[in-house]
Protein backbone atom coordinates (compact mmCIF):
# COMPACT_ATOMS: atom_id res chain seq x y z
CA UNK A 1 0.00 0.00 0.00
CA UNK A 2 1.50 3.52 -1.09
CA UNK A 3 1.88 5.70 1.89
CA UNK A 4 1.64 9.62 1.58
CA UNK A 5 3.70 11.96 2.80
CA UNK A 6 3.60 12.43 6.97
CA UNK A 7 2.13 16.09 7.63
CA UNK A 8 3.58 17.74 11.03
CA UNK A 9 1.51 20.17 12.91
CA UNK A 10 2.95 23.40 12.96
CA UNK A 11 4.29 23.27 16.52
CA UNK A 12 6.45 20.02 15.72
CA UNK A 13 7.73 21.10 12.50
CA UNK A 14 9.38 24.72 13.79
CA UNK A 15 11.88 23.61 16.60
CA UNK A 16 12.42 25.53 19.70
CA UNK A 17 14.88 26.44 21.73
CA UNK A 18 16.08 23.97 24.12
CA UNK A 19 14.70 21.30 22.32
CA UNK A 20 17.09 18.26 21.20
CA UNK A 21 18.36 17.70 17.83
CA UNK A 22 20.54 14.30 16.88
CA UNK A 23 23.01 14.46 13.57
CA UNK A 24 23.56 11.03 12.51
CA UNK A 25 26.15 9.74 10.33
CA UNK A 26 28.51 6.67 9.48
CA UNK A 27 31.83 7.79 10.31
CA UNK A 28 34.02 10.21 12.28
CA UNK A 29 36.32 10.60 9.15
CA UNK A 30 37.36 14.55 8.17
CA UNK A 31 34.32 15.18 5.16
CA UNK A 32 31.46 16.66 4.55
CA UNK A 33 29.70 15.07 7.08
CA UNK A 34 31.37 15.29 9.72
CA UNK A 35 31.98 19.35 8.90
CA UNK A 36 27.91 19.63 8.12
CA UNK A 37 27.45 18.05 12.12
CA UNK A 38 29.84 20.14 14.01
CA UNK A 39 29.20 23.95 12.40
CA UNK A 40 25.44 23.22 12.27
CA UNK A 41 25.68 21.78 15.73
CA UNK A 42 27.52 24.25 17.10
CA UNK A 43 25.35 27.40 15.55
CA UNK A 44 22.39 25.74 17.09
CA UNK A 45 24.22 25.35 20.45
CA UNK A 46 24.45 28.85 20.12
CA UNK A 47 20.80 29.21 20.16
CA UNK A 48 20.55 27.13 23.11
CA UNK A 49 19.51 23.48 21.46
CA UNK A 50 20.89 20.43 22.63
CA UNK A 51 22.80 18.90 19.84
CA UNK A 52 23.82 15.36 20.19
CA UNK A 53 24.90 12.56 17.13
CA UNK A 54 25.08 9.51 16.29
CA UNK A 55 27.39 7.57 14.63
CA UNK A 56 27.68 4.23 13.71
CA UNK A 57 31.83 3.74 13.18
CA UNK A 58 33.74 5.25 16.16
CA UNK A 59 37.29 5.16 14.42
CA UNK A 60 38.33 8.68 12.72
CA UNK A 61 40.26 11.97 12.87
CA UNK A 62 36.76 14.03 14.31
CA UNK A 63 36.70 11.71 17.50
CA UNK A 64 38.19 14.28 19.86
CA UNK A 65 36.03 17.23 17.75
CA UNK A 66 32.86 15.37 17.94
CA UNK A 67 33.43 14.60 21.72
CA UNK A 68 34.54 18.36 23.12
CA UNK A 69 32.17 20.45 20.44
CA UNK A 70 28.69 18.04 21.08
CA UNK A 71 26.49 18.06 24.19
CA UNK A 72 27.29 13.80 23.51
CA UNK A 73 28.35 11.51 21.69
CA UNK A 74 26.50 7.61 20.83
CA UNK A 75 28.17 5.18 18.73
CA UNK A 76 25.97 2.38 17.24
CA UNK A 77 28.54 -0.28 15.73
CA UNK A 78 27.50 -3.11 13.78
CA UNK A 79 29.97 -5.44 14.01
CA UNK A 80 28.46 -8.91 12.41
CA UNK A 81 25.44 -8.08 13.15
CA UNK A 82 22.52 -8.98 10.71
CA UNK A 83 20.90 -6.00 8.44
CA UNK A 84 17.46 -6.64 10.24
CA UNK A 85 19.07 -7.16 13.62
CA UNK A 86 21.48 -3.69 12.98
CA UNK A 87 18.20 -2.04 12.26
CA UNK A 88 15.93 -3.07 14.69
CA UNK A 89 19.14 -2.23 17.14
CA UNK A 90 19.14 1.23 15.64
CA UNK A 91 15.63 1.79 15.68
CA UNK A 92 15.45 1.11 19.64
CA UNK A 93 18.52 3.40 20.23
CA UNK A 94 16.74 6.65 18.25
CA UNK A 95 13.94 5.62 20.40
CA UNK A 96 15.64 5.64 23.56
CA UNK A 97 17.50 8.94 22.79
CA UNK A 98 13.96 9.98 21.73
CA UNK A 99 15.36 13.71 19.90
CA UNK A 100 13.21 16.30 18.89
CA UNK A 101 15.06 16.22 15.53
CA UNK A 102 16.74 13.83 13.93
CA UNK A 103 18.88 14.65 10.91
CA UNK A 104 20.80 12.23 9.04
CA UNK A 105 23.64 12.54 7.13
CA UNK A 106 23.47 9.82 4.74
CA UNK A 107 23.27 7.26 7.19
CA UNK A 108 20.88 4.12 5.56
CA UNK A 109 20.25 2.42 8.34
CA UNK A 110 18.57 5.69 10.55
CA UNK A 111 16.84 6.37 6.74
CA UNK A 112 15.27 2.83 6.91
CA UNK A 113 14.50 3.22 10.67
CA UNK A 114 12.33 6.59 9.56
CA UNK A 115 9.16 4.66 9.97
CA UNK A 116 9.17 2.93 13.12
CA UNK A 117 9.72 6.46 15.48
CA UNK A 118 7.74 8.20 17.32
CA UNK A 119 5.07 10.69 15.08
CA UNK A 120 6.42 14.05 16.78
CA UNK A 121 9.66 13.95 16.00
CA UNK A 122 10.66 16.05 13.33
CA UNK A 123 13.03 13.94 10.60
CA UNK A 124 15.16 16.14 7.88
CA UNK A 125 17.52 14.21 4.96
CA UNK A 126 20.44 15.31 3.97
CA UNK A 127 22.19 15.27 0.79
CA UNK A 128 25.75 16.56 0.27
CA UNK A 129 26.40 14.97 -3.39
CA UNK A 130 25.20 13.88 -6.42
CA UNK A 131 26.47 10.59 -5.83
CA UNK A 132 23.69 8.13 -6.97
CA UNK A 133 24.30 6.23 -3.55
CA UNK A 134 23.43 9.43 -1.52
CA UNK A 135 20.52 10.43 -3.58
CA UNK A 136 19.17 7.39 -3.42
CA UNK A 137 19.65 7.22 0.91
CA UNK A 138 18.07 11.25 1.08
CA UNK A 139 14.98 10.69 -0.92
CA UNK A 140 14.48 7.12 0.85
CA UNK A 141 11.49 6.37 2.96
CA UNK A 142 9.75 9.74 1.52
CA UNK A 143 6.44 9.18 3.58
CA UNK A 144 8.25 9.73 6.74
CA UNK A 145 10.65 12.65 5.74
CA UNK A 146 9.64 15.83 6.26
CA UNK A 147 12.39 17.64 4.52
CA UNK A 148 15.18 16.87 2.56
CA UNK A 149 18.25 19.38 2.92
CA UNK A 150 20.47 19.36 -0.73
CA UNK A 151 23.82 21.63 0.85
CA UNK A 152 23.83 23.45 -2.89
CA UNK A 153 22.03 24.32 -5.48
CA UNK A 154 23.83 21.58 -7.90
CA UNK A 155 22.56 18.65 -5.61
CA UNK A 156 18.94 20.53 -4.83
CA UNK A 157 18.68 20.30 -9.08
CA UNK A 158 20.01 16.46 -9.29
CA UNK A 159 17.07 15.61 -6.81
CA UNK A 160 14.47 17.56 -8.30
CA UNK A 161 13.96 14.99 -10.79
CA UNK A 162 13.69 12.23 -8.77
CA UNK A 163 11.83 13.08 -5.91
CA UNK A 164 8.69 11.79 -7.39
CA UNK A 165 6.47 12.11 -4.47
CA UNK A 166 6.83 15.38 -3.75
CA UNK A 167 8.99 15.79 -0.31
CA UNK A 168 9.54 19.04 0.09
CA UNK A 169 13.43 20.23 -0.94
CA UNK A 170 15.37 22.82 0.88
CA UNK A 171 18.77 24.08 -0.26
CA UNK A 172 21.04 25.53 3.07
CA UNK A 173 24.71 26.04 1.86
CA UNK A 174 27.33 23.22 3.68
CA UNK A 175 28.65 25.31 6.61
CA UNK A 176 32.74 26.36 6.97
CA UNK A 177 33.07 27.69 10.24
CA UNK A 178 34.03 31.23 9.11
CA UNK A 179 36.34 33.57 11.04
CA UNK A 180 34.77 35.34 13.22
CA UNK A 181 36.66 38.74 12.82
CA UNK A 182 35.74 40.80 10.16
CA UNK A 183 38.00 42.17 7.87
CA UNK A 184 37.11 44.71 5.59
CA UNK A 185 39.76 45.11 3.03
CA UNK A 186 39.87 48.66 1.08
CA UNK A 187 42.84 47.16 -1.42
CA UNK A 188 43.20 43.43 -2.57
CA UNK A 189 46.93 41.98 -1.20
CA UNK A 190 48.77 40.64 -3.63
CA UNK A 191 49.43 38.10 -4.21
CA UNK A 192 45.90 36.89 -3.55
CA UNK A 193 45.32 33.76 -1.07
CA UNK A 194 43.25 31.67 -2.43
CA UNK A 195 41.94 28.19 -0.28
CA UNK A 196 39.60 25.62 -1.71
CA UNK A 197 38.21 22.78 1.37
CA UNK A 198 36.72 19.99 0.34
CA UNK A 199 36.68 16.42 -0.52
CA UNK A 200 38.78 15.67 -3.70
CA UNK A 201 35.32 13.88 -5.72
CA UNK A 202 34.84 14.25 -9.25
CA UNK A 203 32.28 15.90 -8.45
CA UNK A 204 34.01 19.01 -7.06
CA UNK A 205 35.07 20.07 -10.55
CA UNK A 206 39.13 19.92 -9.71
CA UNK A 207 39.86 20.57 -12.91
CA UNK A 208 37.61 23.79 -13.29
CA UNK A 209 39.87 25.07 -10.52
CA UNK A 210 42.82 25.00 -12.30
CA UNK A 211 41.98 26.37 -15.04
CA UNK A 212 40.60 29.49 -12.84
CA UNK A 213 44.62 29.04 -11.58
CA UNK A 214 45.61 29.53 -15.34
CA UNK A 215 43.54 32.28 -16.01
CA UNK A 216 44.92 33.90 -13.37
CA UNK A 217 48.25 33.37 -14.63
CA UNK A 218 47.71 34.28 -17.80
CA UNK A 219 46.44 37.37 -16.66
CA UNK A 220 49.64 38.23 -14.80
CA UNK A 221 47.70 38.17 -11.36
CA UNK A 222 49.84 37.12 -8.76
CA UNK A 223 48.34 34.61 -6.08
CA UNK A 224 48.66 31.61 -3.60
CA UNK A 225 46.69 28.35 -3.74
CA UNK A 226 46.01 26.57 -0.69
CA UNK A 227 44.24 23.19 -1.26
CA UNK A 228 42.89 21.51 1.75
CA UNK A 229 41.15 18.51 1.41
CA UNK A 230 41.71 14.23 0.43
CA UNK A 231 39.94 12.03 -1.69
CA UNK A 232 40.37 9.61 -5.47
CA UNK A 233 40.77 13.40 -7.44
CA UNK A 234 43.86 13.36 -5.54
CA UNK A 235 46.70 12.37 -7.71
CA UNK A 236 45.16 13.55 -10.59
CA UNK A 237 44.63 17.29 -9.55
CA UNK A 238 48.30 17.22 -8.67
CA UNK A 239 49.59 16.05 -11.86
CA UNK A 240 47.72 19.16 -13.36
CA UNK A 241 49.33 21.67 -11.21
CA UNK A 242 53.16 19.98 -11.64
CA UNK A 243 52.61 19.98 -15.22
CA UNK A 244 51.61 23.87 -14.97
CA UNK A 245 53.91 26.90 -14.90
CA UNK A 246 52.05 28.39 -11.80
CA UNK A 247 52.99 24.78 -9.73
CA UNK A 248 54.90 26.58 -7.49
CA UNK A 249 52.00 28.69 -6.45
CA UNK A 250 49.76 25.64 -5.04
CA UNK A 251 50.01 23.64 -2.30
CA UNK A 252 48.00 20.58 -1.23
CA UNK A 253 47.44 20.11 2.88
CA UNK A 254 45.16 16.86 2.03
CA UNK A 255 42.62 16.43 5.09
CA UNK A 256 42.70 18.45 7.82
CA UNK A 257 40.81 18.85 11.01
CA UNK A 258 38.26 21.64 11.54
CA UNK A 259 40.30 23.71 14.10
CA UNK A 260 43.21 23.94 11.23
CA UNK A 261 40.84 24.86 8.82
CA UNK A 262 39.44 27.37 10.92
CA UNK A 263 43.06 28.68 10.88
CA UNK A 264 43.88 28.27 7.84
CA UNK A 265 40.51 30.33 6.56
CA UNK A 266 41.87 33.16 8.51
CA UNK A 267 45.26 33.34 6.83
CA UNK A 268 43.57 33.53 3.48
CA UNK A 269 41.60 35.99 1.31
CA UNK A 270 39.24 34.36 -0.88
CA UNK A 271 37.61 30.87 -0.23
CA UNK A 272 36.90 29.31 -4.11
Amino acid sequence: MRQSRRVMPAEAATPRAGCRVLFACEHLEIGGFGTHTLCFGRALQRRGYEVGALVAEPFGALYRDFRENLDHLELLRRGLETRTGYLRRTVRCLRELRPDVLINNGNPFVQAALPFLPAEMVRLSVVHSITPREVTIGLANPGWVDAVIAVSENVRSALTPQNITGVPLAMIPVALDLPRTKRHQLEVAVPLRIIFVGRLWPEKNIPGLVEILARLHELGIEFSMTIVGDGPELPSARALVESSPFSRQVRFLGARPPAEVHALLDQNDFLL
